[in-house]
């Protein structure tokens, strides 16, 4: 008697699991689409920060650059004054980028506008060419402004205070929801983004990416309907290769766009390229324009 007990709930087992295996299979969407997408070349030039590699990272001078060399995105980073205006930056912290210290969070507008954000560049650690120049911290409206017609990847940098409704009113404002893919490795700030502007793209937060890339191991990735409409990956994460054939595939087949941080050498740029990558986010622009050009 327990022998069959036990046979007939594997087999229930097993009736479920294949049942709700069809059911998914059955009601699973692919991602979204947004114009944002639309035109682009494969793979697309992504000047990671405006190409920091070449110029002030998250400057007016970098974006210009950047745009001058024909690249097809800008990708950016967004943090919000102490007086609640939303700047482009990487760190919580100026003091990297900056001839300043301490948080931008602990900063006015005015105050963050002083500081020399061409201070500490350099490719050789010993001169700085770009000291004293005018560049500054710009705000993420003056961007949105002076590039009207460029795409551009947004990465919100922090998730409290939100600052998610301020991003959306200033990219609805400028008319870029169209030319705008939103990230952020914060879940809650993608999951409030999307409830607050679901007219503009967002990009897979971290888990959605481990649940994905999970799925294709297990060959159930036709499952998912996601949020998101599109990947940001690293090539690799520790020993564990993320952008592989196999794994973009699965991507492309849930609709969904890859794109690749930081590839800054020309070989694995052209790894990727082969792997089918939608996208390749780099320091380092001319590169890949260049390797593209041949």
């Amino acid at each position: 008697m327990i022998k069959k007990a036990i046979l007939l709930g594997v087999v229930s087992t097993s009736v479920l699991a294949i049942g709700s295996y069809f059911v998914l299979k059955a009601t699973a969407k692919t991602a979204p689409h947004y114009p944002v997408y639309d035109n682009l070349p494969t793979p697309a030039v992504i000047a990671h920060r405006g190409g920091k590699g070449l110029w002030p990272e998250n400057t007016l001078h970098a974006f210009q650059e950047a745009v001058s060399l024909g690249v097809d995105m800008l990708e950016l980073d967004v943090r919000q004054t102490k007086d609640g205006q939303l700047v482009v930056l990487h760190d919580e912290h100026v003091d990297r980028t900056t001839n300043g210290k301490g948080p931008i969070s602990q900063l006015t507008l005015a105050e963050a506008k002083k500081l020399d954000a061409g201070f500490n560049w350099t490719e050789d650690n010993q001169n700085f060419p770009f000291r004293g120049k005018g560049i500054s911290i710009p705000t993420f409206q003056e961007v949105l402004k002076q590039f009207p017609e460029q795409k551009m990847i947004v990465e919100i940098k922090q998730a409290h205070p939100a600052i998610e409704q301020s991003v959306c009113q200033a990219i609805r404002t400028t008319k870029k929801e169209n030319h705008v893919i939103i990230g952020s490795f914060y879940p809650e700030v993608l999951k409030r983004f999307r409830q607050i502007c679901p007219d503009i793209a967002t990009s897979a937060s971290p888990n959605e990416v481990k649940l994905l890339f999970a799925a294709e191991r297990l060959g159930l990735a036709e499952l998912l309907s996601p949020a998101a409409s599109a990947l940001q990956i690293p090539k690799q994460n520790g020993k564990i290769e993320v952008a592989t054939p196999t794994f973009i595939k699965a991507a492309h087949d849930r609709q969904l766009q890859v794109q690749v941080w930081t590839i800054n050498d020309t070989d694995t740029m052209m790894s990727l390229i082969a792997n089918g990558a939608d996208g390749i986010i780099t320091d380092y622009p001319n590169r890949l324009l260049s390797l593209m050009s041949k």
